[in-house]
């Protein structure tokens, strides 16, 4: 599933300038739906408007919110979110427990983002 995602963001993007930022951020949340959510129904949207390319990712079943952890050096997973972090201008979430999560995050394609 991640891999199509990736393939879809590029195609999408085409040579955009910001399109490894928006696959790695696309990547990590659909990889926390698969994981954290049902597994089997998700769903994605990018939107490029204007300044900022916005990235959404759906799941059913999940029970619990997405929380960025601050794991240890040596731990092997829990950096996703960290990731999701430091690219996106900002992201957040929104859902009924149970029933589903939207996870979204904005990229900034301004030429000051760094």
């Amino acid at each position: 599933m991640v891999p199509v995602a990736r393939a879809f963001a590029r195609q999408f993007l085409l040579d955009h300038p910001f399109v490894a930022d928006t696959e790695l951020v696309l990547s990590e949340l659909v990889t926390n739906a698969v994981v954290h959510g049902s597994g089997v129904d998700v769903a994605i949207s990018l939107v490029h408007k204007g300044d900022s390319i916005r990235v959404e990712v759906s799941d059913h079943g999940s029970d619990s919110s997405p929380i960025r952890r601050d794991p240890s050096p040596d731990a092997d997973g829990g950096r996703g979110l960290l990731l999701v972090d430091s690219i996106a201008s900002r992201w957040g979430h929104e859902g009924v427990p149970g029933l589903y999560t939207m996870t979204w995050a904005e990229i900034s394609t301004e030429e000051t983002h760094e």
